[in-house]
């Protein structure tokens, strides 16, 4: 998982380096989106096989669950901050030589991985 995410995070950086540059300030973004995202859509399967929708709105509160959310995207930017600051031409280095149908398919897995978390958690609501 941990190569998934720092192939993210290289494609990212990679797309974003001249508005960026090499610490991926957006790239830092989308790696605590997915986390938070599937975090998230693990919570979500968990209400829907338990069926306690209602009692955690009622608990957490509908205008609440929104810094709820928050709390932990902003403690996996901290968390991908550390992990990935300065660590741009380390992944460079390793994904330098893949070949162009390997980028490509690569790159489609890195918008899989995006868009998944998302669409998700959309159909568990």
């Amino acid at each position: 998982m941990k190569t998934v995410i720092d192939y993210i995070y290289y494609r990212f950086t990679k797309f974003y380096l001249r508005s960026d540059g090499r610490t991926g300030v957006r790239s830092l973004m989308a790696v605590s989106m997915i986390y938070t995202m599937c975090i998230f859509d693990i919570f979500m399967i968990i209400i829907h096989v338990l069926n306690v929708r209602e009692k955690v709105v009622e608990t957490v509160g509908a205008k609440n669950i929104g810094a709820v959310a928050f709390v932990p995207f902003f403690g996996f930017n901290v968390i991908s901050y550390l992990q990935y600051n300065g660590k741009f031409n380390t992944l460079k280095v390793k994904w330098k030589d893949e070949s162009p149908s390997d980028y490509r398919k690569n790159g489609w897995l890195v918008v899989i991985a995006v868009i998944l978390p998302i669409v998700t958690a959309f159909f568990l609501q």
